[in-house]
């Protein structure tokens, strides 16, 4: 009987080591960020004009697929050489680790309900870099005729018949903190609840 149970627990560990060796591999991913379903998309920006910041965030995301909200921990550190966002779960599991350079994206230690609970890794960048980059610095990557415009605590992506696709909410207190994005054309919706902040703007 003790044999048998040693042989289980053997064959489950095998497991769960070889489950740690596939998903802790480094892969690179698309650096393309979609504006809208189809094939209307950008290149993610160069990161150069971007301000340096340590985040800690707690992310609630709202998709019209399910009637459930999904939430995460992320750490983000940014600045106007590289980009490296580790994400969580709530239980403290790493799910992804995700580096940019301005030229290429690398996701590691992606397990698989990852993408279940966020939007793909590529969107998510992107969304973190149109909130945070200068306006000036991402107009250069737009489609023709399209706007990217802040009004005060709202920032809008607008298309060329001037209808908003992204807006991104800043917090009353603390207006260079993003409180919420939203996407209407992939109907989602990241909450944000700020943890830690260290904010040094260089940009302009």
């Amino acid at each position: 009987m003790d044999s048998q149970i040693i042989g289980l627990v053997s064959v489950r560990y095998f497991f769960l080591v070889i489950l740690f060796l596939l998903v802790s591999c480094q892969s690179r991913t698309g650096t393309d960020y979609y504006l809208e379903r189809g094939n209307n998309f950008v290149r993610l920006p160069s990161l150069t004009q971007s301000p340096t910041l340590v985040l800690q965030q707690l992310l609630t995301v709202n998709t019209d697929v399910s009637p459930n909200s999904e939430s995460v921990l992320t750490a983000l550190e940014l600045s106007p050489q590289h980009l490296t966002l580790n994400v969580f779960s709530t239980l403290g599991i790493k799910l992804a680790q995700v580096e940019y350079d301005g030229e290429q994206l690398r996701v590691t230690q992606q397990l698989p309900f990852a993408e279940q609970t966020l939007p793909p890794i590529n969107q998510v960048v992107g969304d973190i870099l149109l909130s945070v980059l200068p306006l000036k610095t991402w107009q250069h990557y737009l489609p023709k005729d399209w706007n990217l415009v802040q009004q005060g605590l709202r920032r809008n992506l607008l298309d060329d018949k001037g209808d908003a696709v992204i807006t991104i909410l800043y917090d009353k207190a603390s207006p260079q903190q993003v409180v919420s994005i939203q996407h209407h054309r992939f109907n989602y919706m990241i909450s944000i609840q700020n943890l830690v902040v260290e904010y040094n703007k260089n940009a302009k």
